[in-house]
């Protein structure tokens, strides 16, 4: 009973500590005077009740009333803190609890999807748009079923 117990809480550290990083990543972008943000609240989202809305090419519509949040992080002809967002990104990625949904190449362009999933919802998703002298990370928080997710990368894929 001990060592469940002591799982659990370890399970638990591990889970804030991520949360931590994700949060440390993006309170850095936003508090960065090269990076434009857009922060958009669930407040805000209620208010709008036929969204007619898109983040990069991701319509948003049939997401609307499961959204928390939506952020948008972008950089132009900067390269010191494109660098920086790039880096950043990588790292966070790395830590293994995103998941990559769809990666797309075209040209000088890479868009590239991931998710975080916690039992059977997707809680954070993340796309990143790079196209060498400009970048942009979405974050889109909410609770997203797998279908929910697929229609994004549907829609994203073929625009």
């Amino acid at each position: 009973m001990r060592k469940n117990i002591l799982y659990i809480i370890s399970f638990l550290f591990l889970g804030i500590q991520g949360l931590y990083a994700q949060n440390k990543l993006f309170d850095k972008l936003a508090n960065n005077d090269n990076v434009t943000v857009v922060y958009i609240s669930k407040a805000l989202l209620d208010m709008m009740p036929n969204l007619e809305a898109t983040a990069g090419n991701t319509d948003l519509k049939k997401l609307a009333n499961k959204l928390e949040q939506i952020e948008i992080y972008t950089c132009d002809d900067d390269s010191k803190t494109i660098k920086l967002m790039q880096t950043e990104m990588k790292a966070l990625l790395q830590d293994k609890s995103y998941a990559s949904l769809m990666s797309i190449k075209e040209k000088n362009q890479f868009v590239n999807f991931f998710g975080n999933k916690q039992n059977d919802r997707y809680k954070d998703l993340i796309m990143t748009v790079d196209e060498g002298k400009s970048v942009t990370i979405i974050r889109i928080k909410g609770n997203f079923t797998s279908d929910d997710v697929k229609d994004v990368i549907k829609k994203t894929s073929t625009k």
